[in-house]
């Protein structure tokens, strides 16, 4: 009795609330098991066509594996899993007609159906039979004796699989919302800001018809100076304190919380020229240079380390502003033009201080700030909604399933 408790997930759809304990089955019992074949990315197309219809998957993670698309498929309906590489052991339902390359194998329907729900099984616990010596693999032959725990009932199994195919569904969709409001946010600072050279945005708001004026960064800020280390000056982190950013904290120039550390007020009031606050804008100078943050308003105070660079605007000037100018594609353009270094790219602070700003009138530059910044708003809501289906994802995987955990 308590073994088949073990076989039992802990959340089950109602109606098999008091059925059959789950079964432990090996995959090569289930399904035939092959690969896919060598196939060169100049030969496939980036988009769908009449022509190119079919979907490739390959190794990577983005788009789920989608290499792009091809005039011929090899399977339908099947599981494949990464073979090789840094992503060996992640498993995907492929539905309809696809091709994939030779770094993916193939789980065809035999004994029972590919589908959803056994991509999910197979998923949770795949990861733990990849081999890490030399360069990670999950081949055909470790696949094929790795067990699994599945409902015996093929309706338990079909409804798991629905389930989870909406849940996917829903993560695209908002996926695609998300990544809309990125473009538009991108055409929208590259039509409102002047092109290199020139005075006049394509694009503006209504009674706004002078041209902008070329400043210097430093002419508009206060100070331009950077971080330090503080461990460097004896300190440790904390568990809790001052927030303590680093590059990684800013990702598609927004901040992303809990990606920093913590240091003492102590450690704070040593490093005081670093110290940032409310509407400073940081910039990373070394590594991923380029990437730009603006210290949100509930942040009183924080640190930054010595790859970044903080910039505090003058009153003359509107901070959210600076900030989305700092981050349009052609200033990101131009970073990679001045940088030195090769190896560790890196932006001097003399360069900083250096870039040219065209800026209009204070009225049309809060105007113009407000507006990114009422879609960066947007932008973050759709990235926490996302983040909130993909934990409630992962909940129901923990306890839908049995054997396994993510």
């Amino acid at each position: 009795m308590t073994e088949n408790k073990k076989l039992v997930p802990k959340r089950r759809f109602k109606e098999f609330k008091n059925s059959n304990a789950w079964e432990q089955r090996k995959v090569k019992d289930l399904f035939s098991i092959t690969r896919g074949y060598v196939l060169a990315a100049n030969k496939t197309s980036e988009t769908k066509s009449e022509e190119m219809v079919y979907p490739v998957y390959s190794s990577q993670t983005k788009d789920k594996g989608l290499m792009g698309y091809y005039n011929e498929y090899l399977y339908e309906d099947a599981i494949t899993w990464t073979t090789d590489g840094a992503n060996a052991g992640t498993v995907n339902y492929r539905p309809g007609k696809f091709y994939c390359t030779n770094v993916c194998g193939v789980l065809l329907s035999k004994e029972i159906d590919a589908d959803k729900m056994m991509s999910a099984a197979l998923n949770n616990v795949a990861k733990n039979h990849v081999s890490y010596v030399g360069n990670p693999k999950l081949m055909n032959n470790v696949m094929a004796d790795i067990d699994i725990f599945i409902p015996k009932d093929k309706q338990e199994r079909k409804l798991i699989s629905e389930y989870f195919t909406k849940i996917d569904n829903l993560i695209t969709l908002h996926q695609r919302k998300l990544e809309k409001m990125k473009a538009l946010k991108a055409a929208y600072l590259s039509e409102m800001f002047p092109a290199e050279g020139e005075r006049m945005p394509k694009r503006r708001f209504k009674a706004f018809t002078n041209a902008w004026e070329q400043r210097k960064l430093v002419e508009l800020s206060n100070f331009i100076t950077k971080g330090a280390t503080p461990t460097t000056y004896g300190f440790k982190w904390e568990e809790d304190g001052i927030p303590f950013f680093r590059n990684d904290s800013i990702k598609d120039n927004r901040f992303i919380f809990g990606e920093f550390s913590y240091i003492s007020e102590d450690a704070n009031t040593a490093l005081i020229r670093s110290e940032v606050r409310s509407g400073d804008i940081l910039v990373a100078i070394t590594g991923d240079i380029g990437k730009v943050g603006i210290v949100p308003e509930n942040i009183e105070k924080a640190n930054i380390n010595q790859h970044m660079a903080k910039v505090r605007i003058k009153k003359d000037a509107y901070p959210y502003f600076v900030y989305q100018f700092l981050s349009t594609d052609k200033m990101q353009e131009k970073y990679k033009r001045i940088k030195t270094g090769i190896s560790m790219p890196q932006l001097s602070l003399e360069q900083i201080r250096d870039i040219d700003i065209t800026l209009p009138s204070m009225e049309e530059q809060k105007k113009i700030g407000d507006y990114f910044e009422n879609f960066e708003n947007l932008i973050t809501l759709h990235q926490r909604n996302l983040e909130k289906l993909h934990k409630i994802k992962n909940a129901y995987l923990n306890e839908m399933f049995v054997g396994g955990e993510r």
